[in-house]
């Protein structure tokens, strides 16, 4: 962490030109395990699955689509391409406006539908496709407890045979948005094995079991882009009101803006900014030079790969998840693989996995507090079109977020939770190929089902 008084709370950085669009290939320039295609000529014989996901890295559509295509081509033998569309922050020659749709039209005519099955196809997305019939297969991640009319009017519609979803807290979503139960299938992606490899238990047990230091603090981490669903603001309270600067411990945020095309630059001086009026609730009014404030650092951008970004989350004391909700929630399934206690609030799917892990192994080193099931944010209605005014959210009170940080820090020191890391490595690994083949039967055609499963 740099010691600069003008920079404390930043790291070291290469600031990217001003209005620079990176092209795909150098955005995922890190990501060699992402082999993208785009649709090729005329005739060219393709029969399988075919998987079409966000360009904007490591988001859950990327990671999800990533991890069914190895469960479906390398676990199950099944043939598939991976193909990403147009993201609303790309805008560059090879990715036109109307990508999505010459996709579509390209795979009727090229594949034909009775051979075809898309997978990993936002809502939004598929409803931009005028005429098309079956065929396509959503895999939605969703943070509300219910869908809107509009998602619900899209699945029970003549576009989708049926709805994948990563996690059963998305299940009950869709069914409580109106979607009959018998057309959603839950089917986790494998995110422990495969793609992903997670580091040796015995590894880090060598690494983490060392007493906590002024020379080696107990370090927070959280990973997630700067918004208000994800709880950035209301854990850097929890952090400044609960924590003293003297103490041996440092809060290490990894985040990204949120749909905006803006420098690391520009980004860094809108942090400093949101988080110094935060400091000032708590009497600090000269941040960050003061210094009075608990130690806390910003990584800005998303140059990590998967892999590195899994290694950054082993060497954390404690990951917290403050957000307001999670379909899925990628960075603690990967942070309590690599045996990462965790502090998060009971609501979504990772409140939902956390219990589910303590039922199944006993005690676990994890910290739950207590939630109130809110409206989402009205702001968030404007585009985001799977809420709607019924659909709630899960908030809590700043104060219980900061004790069970407090209580993460006292009770468990540096033990990696080894029973939990082995639960979570099997959940989200070749247990996931059952569900997935249940749900194949269900959704493809009997040829394929008679040659493949």
């Amino acid at each position: 962490m740099s010691d600069t008084p003008d920079d404390p709370i930043f790291p070291e950085y290469k600031d990217r030109a001003e209005g620079d669009l990176k092209s795909l290939e150098q955005q995922l320039r890190h990501s060699p395990i992402r082999n993208y295609v785009a649709p090729p000529a005329d005739g060219y014989d393709v029969h399988g699955l075919w998987h079409c996901f966000g360009t904007q890295h490591r988001s859950g559509y990327a990671t999800h689509a990533m991890a069914l295509h190895w469960m479906l081509s390398k676990s199950l033998g099944i043939k598939t391409q991976l193909t990403p569309h147009r993201s609303m922050d790309i805008d560059i020659e090879r990715f036109p406006a109307d990508r999505d749709a010459q996709l579509f039209e390209w795979t009727k005519e090229a594949v034909g539908w009775p051979h075809t099955l898309f997978v990993s196809f936002p809502l939004e997305v598929a409803a931009e496709m005028e005429g098309a019939a079956g065929g396509i297969v959503p895999y939605c991640a969703f943070e509300g407890d219910r869908v809107s009319r509009y998602a619900k009017d899209l699945a029970t519609g003549p576009i989708f045979e049926r709805v994948w979803v990563v996690s059963d807290f998305v299940k009950s979503a869709f069914v409580a948005g109106g979607v009959p139960e018998d057309r959603v299938d839950v089917v986790r992606p494998m995110l422990t094995d495969g793609f992903w490899k997670m580091t040796p238990i015995e590894q880090l047990m060598a690494q983490k079991n060392r007493p906590v230091t002024h020379d080696d603090p107990f370090v927070f981490g959280t990973l997630g882009t700067w918004q208000k669903r994800k709880g950035m603001f209301d854990l850097v309270r929890a952090y400044f009101g609960n924590f003293k600067r003297e103490e041996p411990v440092t809060l290490v945020i990894r985040t990204s803006p949120l749909g905006v095309n803006q420098t690391i630059k520009k980004f860094k001086s809108q942090l400093t900014t949101e988080i110094a009026e935060i400091a000032r609730e708590f009497g600090d009014d000269n941040f960050p030079v003061s210094r009075k404030m608990p130690k806390l650092s910003l990584e800005l951008g998303t140059d990590l790969s998967d892999q590195q970004v899994i290694e950054w989350l082993g060497t954390l004391d404690c990951y917290v998840n403050p957000s307001y909700g999670e379909g899925l929630g990628i960075p603690h399934i990967w942070a309590k693989a690599q045996g990462v206690p965790l502090v998060s609030s009971g609501y979504g799917a990772v409140g939902d996995m956390a219990v589910e892990t303590q039922r199944a192994v006993g005690a676990t080193l994890d910290h739950l507090f207590g939630f109130q099931a809110t409206p989402v944010d009205p702001e968030i209605l404007k585009f985001g079109l799977m809420f709607d005014r019924k659909t709630n959210w899960g908030s809590y009170s700043v104060e219980a977020l900061a004790r069970e940080m407090r209580n993460a820090m006292s009770h468990n020191g540096r033990t990696v939770d080894v029973k939990s890391a082995e639960y979570i490595r099997e959940a989200f690994g070749a247990e996931t190929l059952s569900p997935l083949r249940a749900a194949l039967r269900k959704t493809l055609p009997a040829e394929y089902s008679e040659k493949w499963l």
